[in-house]
């Protein structure tokens, strides 16, 4: 996967913001990270993967803003991107 096309990444449904969630070998992918996009708190099918999370981040659109994962947050959770 080389990154989220530009309607995945940018189109909107009424109000909702875009977010997309990095993880670190969560429990249905342990061969590295994964950055999956929701749309609101809506789960999409959309997802980049990578080895690293230099290489994720590459991945993600311009415009989004990072959000550090808070304790709270499940374990795999590396960080969040919203726009």
């Amino acid at each position: 996967m080389t990154g989220f096309s530009h309607e995945d990444a940018y189109a909107r449904n009424g109000n909702t913001i875009k977010v997309i969630a990095i993880y670190n070998k969560p429990d249905d992918f342990s061969a590295g990270y994964i950055a999956r996009l929701f749309d609101g708190i809506e789960p999409t099918a959309k997802a980049v993967t990578g080895k690293t999370l230099e290489s994720i981040r590459e991945k993600i659109p311009k415009g989004y803003t990072r959000i550090p994962r808070d304790e709270r947050d499940v374990g795999s959770l590396v960080e969040s991107w919203i726009y």
